[in-house]
C-alpha cells in the first residue's frame, strides 16, 4: 500500500514538474517572423529576431512579439504652390521596412511603431514638398516645370528624410537609425495643377501638339512621294 502511495506521489511530482518545465520556455512562432521582446518586472531586457526557445520565469519575465513587416506612408500634402501661384496635387508613397536590430527594435518601439514612423516622417516630407514647390531660386518656378520634375523632387525627399532621421544619404540601404526602419523606396505618382481648367488648357496644347506633328509627318511623307515620281 505504502509503496503504491509512493508510486502514485513520485507520478504526481513528474507531471507537476513536467507540466511548469513547458511553462518556463517560450516557443516563437515560425511564420510570420517576429521580434522577441524580453521584459523582466516590465523593463526590457532584450530584443531578439530569433526562432530558438526562450527561458521564462514566470510573474518575473514577460514575453512581447513585433511583427517584421514592410510598411507604406502616403502623402498627399496640401497648399503645394509654384511660384507662378499655381496650386499643384502632388501624391508620395514612402516604403518602409523594420530594423531587426536591438538598437532599431527600441527606436521603433519608442517613435510608436508603424503610426508613429508614418506620422513623423509623412510631416518631414509634406515640409519638403512644400518648400521645393515655393523656392524662386531653384526649380521648379512654373507649374510646368513642376510637372517634368519627379525625378529631383524624389531625390530630395530621399535626402531630406534620410538626414532628419540621423542617417547617412550615402548609405543605399536608406536606414533610419532614429525611428528603426529602413527606406526603401519614394515614388511619387503624377503632378497636375488642381485647377480644372489649367488641366483642361494643358490637355488642349498636348493635342494640339500631336496633331502637329502628325502633320508634319504627313507633309513630309508626301514631299518624299513627290520627290520619288519626280526622278
Amino acid at each position: 500500500m505504502m509503496m503504491l502511495a509512493s508510486v502514485l506521489l513520485i507520478a504526481g511530482i513528474s507531471v507537476f514538474i513536467g507540466s511548469n518545465i513547458f511553462n518556463l520556455f517560450y516557443e516563437p512562432p515560425m511564420d510570420p517572423p517576429v521580434v522577441i521582446i524580453k521584459r523582466q518586472f516590465g523593463k526590457i531586457l532584450w530584443t531578439k529576431n530569433t526562432r530558438n526557445w526562450v527561458f521564462v520565469i514566470p510573474y518575473v519575465h514577460s514575453i512581447e512579439t513585433m511583427e517584421l513587416k514592410r510598411f507604406t506612408a502616403d502623402v498627399k500634402p496640401t497648399e503645394v504652390l509654384t511660384p507662378d501661384n499655381v496650386s499643384l496635387g502632388i501624391s508620395v508613397t514612402l516604403y518602409f521596412r523594420n530594423d531587426p536590430s536591438e538598437p532599431g527594435i527600441l527606436a521603433f518601439m519608442e517613435t510608436g511603431k508603424v503610426e508613429g514612423v508614418k506620422k513623423i516622417v509623412s510631416e518631414i516630407a509634406e515640409q519638403e514638398i512644400r518648400q521645393w514647390a515655393r523656392n524662386p531660386e531653384e526649380p521648379p518656378r512654373t507649374w510646368q516645370e513642376a510637372q517634368s520634375s519627379q525625378d529631383s523632387l524624389t531625390k530630395k525627399l530621399h535626402d531630406k528624410i534620410i538626414s532628419q532621421c540621423n542617417g547617412l544619404i550615402e548609405d543605399k540601404d536608406g536606414k533610419l537609425p532614429k525611428f528603426g526602419v529602413f527606406l526603401e523606396q519614394v515614388t511619387i505618382g503624377p503632378i497636375s495643377p488642381l485647377d480644372e481648367n489649367l488641366r483642361k488648357e494643358k490637355e488642349l496644347v498636348a493635342r494640339e501638339e500631336l496633331q502637329k506633328k502628325a502633320e508634319l509627318a504627313d507633309t513630309s511623307t508626301k514631299l518624299e512621294m513627290a520627290q520619288l515620281v519626280a526622278k
